[in-house]
């Protein structure tokens, strides 16, 4: 994900509900996607109200401690059809929550070299969510772009399984 914008939470929400009410959660709405938004903080109260979401007042804390929400218009969304990453830049795996701020400066180029050369297009989703909230939610083609016989093609046939490449990026 390349950053575009960089917004404190109470501009992001408003951000959302002028520019993409569907990032807001609609829990009731029929495609239970729209209850996956991610503005899930109505800040027009004070203190923000939680709207209804999968998140709930346990969440609180940790989705307020952050000052910024980071808003992209240039990402790859690979979700449960990753790519292995080569040995050399397995140490930008990140398997928790968060980030690794400037620790992985020097592993950009390379890393975007190998992004690019996968052939991808980039604001497209080229598989779906891992995390299955709605085990009755089926997804269309129009959800999920294949990748055919594309570059992805290749890694598909011959992928490592994900748990080796979570303890190989663990060694780094």
């Amino acid at each position: 994900m390349r950053v575009s914008k960089k917004l404190t939470m109470r501009d992001y929400e408003t951000f959302a509900r002028q520019n993409h009410p569907k990032k807001i959660p609609s829990w009731f709405h029929p495609d239970p996607r729209r209850r996956l938004g991610d503005a899930i903080y109505d800040f027009s109260f004070g203190p923000p109200r939680i709207r209804l979401s999968v998140h709930n007042e346990t969440n609180r804390a940790r989705d307020l401690s952050g000052k910024y929400a980071l808003v992209s218009d240039h990402y790859f969304y690979l979700g449960d059809q990753p790519c292995p990453l080569p040995k050399h830049l397995r140490c930008v795996s990140q398997q928790l929550q968060g980030h690794r701020s400037l620790s992985n400066d020097g592993l950009l180029e390379p890393f975007l070299e190998w992004l690019y050369d996968l052939g991808l297009k980039p604001n497209r989703l080229y598989g779906k969510p891992q995390l299955r909230l709605f085990p009755e939610l089926e997804w269309s083609e129009e959800d999920v772009r294949p990748c055919g016989n594309g570059p992805m093609h290749k890694f598909r046939r011959r992928r490592e399984p994900c748990n080796s490449i979570a303890r190989a990026a663990r060694m780094c």
